[in-house]
């Protein structure tokens, strides 16, 4: 899997943006399995589309 780069307005700190944020943390750690899972939580939680 290759690293994404998420663009977040960060004007306006969110939930939304936090998890992003997070998540470009976490990028490089933790297997494939683990990145998609997290990616898909965040989705569902914020509606957030990669």
């Amino acid at each position: 899997m290759t690293a994404r780069k998420r663009v977040v307005d960060n004007r306006t700190p969110t939930y939304a943006s936090a998890i992003v944020r997070l998540l470009d943390a976490f990028d490089g750690l933790g297997s494939d399995a683990e990145r998609l899972v997290l990616a898909a939580h965040a989705e569902s939680l914020t509606g957030i589309q990669k």
